[in-house]
């Protein structure tokens, strides 16, 4: 009776270990995935950032050329007669070209390669907006 309490005790003890051994590795293992998604959070919302910082100046680039544009076409149309409106605009010696300054459309690139990554990737759902 004794030699089965002294085994009952040695092997609930080796089960404890084993039981503990499993509990801190499923802990460790959760600590170090929810250390990685938050480092794959941190990148995407600092690339995220510089994604509408790289945007903003590249809108802001083209503005002051379409303002100058503007009073170019403000100008282009005050010189003309009412006659101009039934004339062809893209005939030959016509066209955009007849306006002062005028380079093209100057639309800038948009990206957002870091914010469609970050929504693919489902990592927007687990942004904390509020503090970031």
């Amino acid at each position: 009776m004794a030699n089965i309490k002294k085994n009952l005790l040695k092997y609930t003890i080796e089960l404890l270990i084993v039981a503990f051994g499993v509990v801190l590795g499923f802990a460790i293992t959760d600590f170090r995935n929810n250390r990685t998604e938050k480092n794959k959070i941190t990148k995407s919302l600092s690339l995220i950032k510089k994604e509408l910082t790289d945007n903003k100046a590249r809108v802001e680039s083209v503005r002051d050329y379409h303002e100058k544009l503007d009073s170019s076409i403000a100008v282009f149309l005050d010189s003309k007669d009412s006659n101009f409106l039934n004339e062809s605009f893209f005939g030959e010696g016509n066209g955009f070209g007849q306006i002062p300054n005028w380079t093209g459309p100057g639309i800038p690139s948009i990206e957002d390669y870091a914010f469609e990554t970050a929504r693919s990737s489902q990592l927007l759902v687990k942004y904390d907006l509020e503090t970031s």
